[in-house]
């Protein structure tokens, strides 16, 4: 489980970063990877605390 959640987060990564720089944005500070990362987490946790088949990742 630890590993999925650690692609999770890869792939989350990939995907803030890969929608700023599509989107013309100024690059993206480590604070708000941070922060998008934590909320990532409370997701996942909030998923397995209702048993959910999936957990949540960003899809673009």
């Amino acid at each position: 489980m630890t590993a999925a959640c650690f692609v999770a987060v890869i792939e989350s990564i990939g995907t803030i970063i890969a929608v700023s720089r599509f989107g013309s944005a100024t690059p993206v500070p480590p604070s708000v990877l941070s922060r998008g990362i934590g909320w990532l987490g409370i997701g996942t946790l909030m998923a397995g605390a209702f048993g959910t088949g999936t957990g949540s990742t960003a899809s673009v």
